[in-house]
């Protein structure tokens, strides 16, 4: 089942390289995902610092961000 992220915190053991990204939902559950390389880390970091909204899904563990449309070249480039 797919459920907001509300918020999130991010914790990076350099001498593991292995990381935890802890997420709190909308109904104020946590869960905690297990990362195995600092790519991973870094893609999933981004997306919750950088998207809004993001859901994430509580049997898969997949995150994913909301629909956005899409715009025009001419919008980017002003």
């Amino acid at each position: 089942m797919w459920k907001r992220v509300e918020a999130y915190a991010l914790l990076w053991n350099s001498s593991k390289h292995k990381g935890i990204i802890k997420v709190v939902l909308e109904d104020g559950t946590e869960y905690k995902i297990k990362v195995k390389s600092s790519t991973e880390f870094d893609a999933l970091g981004n997306i919750l610092r950088h998207e809004n909204p993001v859901n994430y899904n509580t049997e898969s563990g997949a995150v994913a961000s909301g629909w956005e449309p899409l715009r025009e070249v001419e919008d980017l480039l002003t």
